[in-house]
């Protein structure tokens, strides 16, 4: 049989949507064994009729896919997993730039995320909530500045420091700085979650 045969094709993708749940390579390894099953199940000119009954024989991609999650095949969040939200977070307070490269390091390194998680978890989250910081520690201060002379009794004060438009662009920026990680990290743990949920 070919396995470009439309009933087939879409049998294969639905079992990859099933099987987002498992790892990577676990998730290659089901869908090229049930791929050569029905390759062999299926011979060349095989109806339409029989390949549903091997299909219906098989059972649905969600059937197979909660049979291979078990008790031996359960999908584990690791430790390294959850240090790398961390890190991702906190890294480059804790460790200026490398602890934020490291968890991004273990980030791609895990099965537990999609492509797309994975891109918002470095493009969105970049040093964390170092930024914040630093724009604390450098934000500028404003002051008075006051003037007088021996001829007249009256100070001329002015104000320093930036205006009060440039004042709500820093607020604003601030708090960008300090949602943008978060809202992410708790994707990516909510990600986490998920896998555990399938997985029990």
């Amino acid at each position: 049989m070919s396995t470009s045969q439309p009933l087939v094709d879409e049998y294969l993708r639905a079992l990859e949507r099933a099987a987002r749940s498992l790892s990577r390579a676990r998730r290659r390894d089901l869908t090229s064994e049930i791929r050569e099953h029905l390759r062999e199940a299926l011979p060349a000119g095989t109806s339409d009729a029989e390949v549903r009954t091997e299909l219906d024989r098989l059972g649905g991609p969600d059937e197979i896919v909660a049979a291979e999650v078990g008790p031996a095949g359960r999908v584990v969040v690791r430790g390294r997993d959850w240090a790398a939200v961390f890190l991702l977070l906190l890294g480059g307070i804790v460790l200026p730039l490398l602890g934020w490269v490291v968890g991004a390091v273990l980030l791609w390194a895990s099965s537990m995320w999609s492509v797309r998680q994975k891109l918002a978890g470095t493009l969105l989250l970049p040093g964390g909530l170092l930024p914040a910081v630093l724009g604390l520690l450098i934000a500028p201060t404003s002051g008075s500045l006051c003037t007088g002379s021996s001829t007249s009794p009256v100070e001329r004060c002015t104000s320093t420091g930036p205006s009060a438009y440039a004042q709500a662009g820093l607020i604003t920026l601030f708090v960008l700085a300090v949602a943008v990680p978060i809202v992410t990290a708790v994707v990516l743990v909510r990600g986490l979650r998920r896998a555990e949920t399938s997985a029990a």
